[in-house]
């Protein structure tokens, strides 16, 4: 455990962030914000890209839950106002 919190304070601080902002991150209770989003790509790992279509489509997940939609229910969904354009 001792060696993960030291991982973790040491991430932060190469990101620029606190180790507590990070956790919420991680551990799901907070979105990464665009801002958020940039410090990996300004550390020289992932783009801002990513981190913001990673958000997008957990928030399209979570909303989908929510309603009872099933993901193949959104892509036909998709297919069907394709189709009609």
């Amino acid at each position: 455990m001792q060696g993960e919190l030291r991982r973790a304070a040491a991430a932060a601080r190469k990101l620029g962030v606190s180790r507590a902002a990070l956790s919420r991150v991680l551990s799901g209770r907070a979105g990464v914000s665009a801002g958020m989003a940039l410090k990996p790509e300004a550390a020289g790992r992932e783009s801002a890209d990513l981190w913001v279509r990673l958000r997008a489509d957990y928030d399209s997940a979570r909303e989908r839950n929510c309603i009872g939609q099933r993901p193949a229910d959104s892509e036909a969904a998709t297919r069907d106002v394709s189709a009609a354009a």
